[in-house]
């Protein structure tokens, strides 16, 4: 991956030197920064023309169903998430999909894809790790660690006034008011290390971070990375834990998701992501912004975090799940936002797709690097559904999750009845 570094530095680095170059009217400083990026930009183009070749003589996918074939009620479901995956295929012919529905009682995981991914494979989750981290701190304030309303100047002493104000509910509902990155890190994804971009940012690092950070007054909803990061990082020291330990301990491990951490088994024993080039990209460290996509999962475990939304009295942290479902505050486009959930037809009579209008249909979804993730439900249709890709995809996933969730609600019993 070595290879990666240089051809993203020579861009970043080239079109930095040049726009400096210009700055200060130095042509011969604007001409080599020019050429270095022009170097970046052909070595990046020459990768993704092997991408496309690779495409070209990729093998035809296959779908299979990877768990939930044990009786007609799961093979309805296998045979329907199965039928969603070939009608809108997701992502090119070397990205697999492990694709999870449930419907009432019945389950399945199907894969579709190159058959790189099985049902234990670990992927990374991205942004669905936002959701553990909103149930982590229902859970903490639960057992009163914590309570919503604290303060970060609470945990965090010296930090600029401004940013102390800001509440632990404003971090996990993206009202604080804060960038969605550092500045620092906007510049380093650009002229550093883009394939591990959040590698070398420390709980040091961060804290210092907020020296500088410019906030909106207007403290409406605006998606934040470094919200998230710092929630999951202050979270860690109310507790006396490392976030990850404290994310297994208090979430992942009483719902019996045995394979989710942040770091769950070597690396080499973690699926290859893969760019939308198609080419394999190396894993991210999410260093202290782990609360805002560190973990890894696998489908199994993710269709056992899917069944404990659709029904937290049957886990051990019931009430830590309602709560963190419990829509809060205003979102974008007419949606609401739990703690870390994205909540879609709270306001009656929306008719968006998501499911009957007006349905409520909790959601959430995440990209890394090399993966994409998805997850809703609809927990008074008693259905849900999930996708993790082995490819970035970013936001491309949605269609077809709220997709599957609307057809798994109407697939079940009651509802045909």
């Amino acid at each position: 991956m070595a290879l990666e570094r240089i051809r993203y530095s020579a861009l970043g680095v080239g079109a930095l030197t040049a726009l400096f170059g210009l700055a200060l009217g130095a042509g011969v400083l604007a001409a080599i920064g020019g050429l270095l990026a022009l170097l970046g930009a052909a070595l990046i183009a020459a990768r993704r023309a092997r991408g496309r070749r690779r495409a070209r003589s990729a093998p035809a996918p296959h779908t299979w169903v990877a768990a939930g074939d044990a009786g007609d009620g799961d093979r309805h479901v296998a045979e329907l998430v199965a039928g969603e995956l070939v009608r809108v295929p997701l992502g090119p012919a070397w990205s697999d999909v492990a694709a999870i529905g449930v419907a009432g009682r019945d389950e399945a995981i199907v894969m579709h894809g190159a058959g790189m991914l099985d049902a234990d494979s670990l992927v990374e989750i991205g942004s669905l790790t936002k959701v553990f981290t909103g149930i982590l701190l229902a859970d903490l304030v639960h057992e009163g660690v914590v309570a919503l309303d604290d303060p970060l100047d609470r945990f965090l002493p010296g930090v600029r006034p401004r940013v102390g104000a800001i509440t632990l509910l404003d971090l996990s509902t993206h009202t604080s008011g804060l960038p969605r990155l550092p500045g620092a890190l906007l510049l380093a994804a650009l002229a550093a290390d883009p394939p591990d971009p959040y590698a070398e940012w420390d709980g040091a690092r961060l804290e210092r971070s907020l020296r500088y950070v410019r906030l909106r007054r207007s403290r409406r909803w605006r998606y934040s990375n470094l919200g998230a990061g710092l929630l999951g990082h202050v979270l860690a020291r109310a507790a006396g834990r490392d976030y990850g330990t404290l994310v297994v301990e208090r979430v992942c491990r009483p719902l019996g998701m045995t394979q989710t951490s942040i770091a769950p088994a070597p690396e080499d024993e973690w699926a290859i992501g893969h760019n939308r080039g198609g080419l394999p990209v190396p894993p991210w460290h999410m260093g202290a912004f782990a609360g805002a996509g560190g973990l890894r999962s696998t489908p199994r475990d993710m269709l056992r975090f899917l069944r404990a939304q659709l029904d937290p009295t049957a886990t051990p942290i019931a009430p830590a799940l309602e709560a963190a479902q419990q829509p809060r505050r205003d979102a974008s486009g007419g949606e609401r936002i739990g703690l870390g959930w994205m909540v879609k037809g709270e306001r009656a009579g929306t008719g968006d797709g998501t499911g009957a209008s007006g349905a409520r249909v909790h959601w959430h979804n995440g990209a890394t690097g090399g993966f994409s993730s998805f997850l809703a439900f609809d927990r008074a249709a008693g259905a849900g559904a999930a996708l993790l890709l082995s490819t970035t995809l970013g936001m491309a996933t949605d269609p077809t999750g709220f997709g599957l969730v609307e057809r798994l609600s109407a697939a079940r019993p009651e509802a045909a009845a």
